[in-house]
């Protein structure tokens, strides 16, 4: 999936966000806990995964 930059959308620190936070509920959800906090857990360890140099460049 690429955006309209041509760059894929875990390229972009507000696509791995969205990925973080999906995968932040979904993994709270199957541990019995709160699927709201895992996900903001996981939007901001996606987001920071770019400053990071995790998972390749951020355009």
């Amino acid at each position: 999936m690429e955006n309209q930059n041509g760059t894929g959308v875990l390229q972009t620190q507000g696509g791995r966000a969205l990925a973080g936070a999906a995968a932040g509920a979904v993994l709270a959800d199957a541990t019995d806990n709160n699927a709201l906090t895992g996900a903001a857990i996981g939007a901001l360890a996606g987001g920071a995964s770019c400053n990071a140099g995790i998972g390749g460049p951020c355009y």
